[in-house]
């Protein structure tokens, strides 16, 4: 008799703790879908302006939005990407430079000049 109580005590643990985690799951998902968006500490922060923080300041589910794009570098090394990416505010590093093709009106060695003299 005393093994059949231990079992019951124990399955009684094992409910308990699977209880436990699915109240915590739903309350975890609940509060992620009626949050107008998370931030690291799983709330909006609005502050009015969209700051480069990965927080979404302006509470509009889109965090880092509106910063705008960089572009840097000429002809066949020009670069444009998002200016801020994960709260992080990129810096423009343009393509490196190659041998002038001609005839391909590309500018390949990145001078602002397409198919010069010298081409091969």
């Amino acid at each position: 008799m005393v093994k059949r109580n231990y079992y019951k005590k124990s399955n009684y643990i094992v409910w308990v703790i699977i209880i436990l985690i699915i109240l915590a799951l739903v309350v975890y998902f609940y509060r992620s879908k009626n949050s107008p968006s998370l931030s690291p500490i799983g709330e909006c922060v609005f502050n009015g302006n969209e700051v480069c923080d990965n927080i979404d300041n302006d509470c509009n589910n889109k965090i880092d939005d509106g910063l705008g794009n960089y572009t840097c570098g000429v002809g066949a090394c020009k670069v444009s990407d998002r200016l801020c990416a994960r709260g992080i505010v990129r810096q423009c590093t343009p393509g490196m430079p190659s041998t002038e093709v001609c005839n391909d009106e590309i500018d390949n060695n990145c001078n602002g000049k397409v198919d010069e003299e010298g081409c091969v």
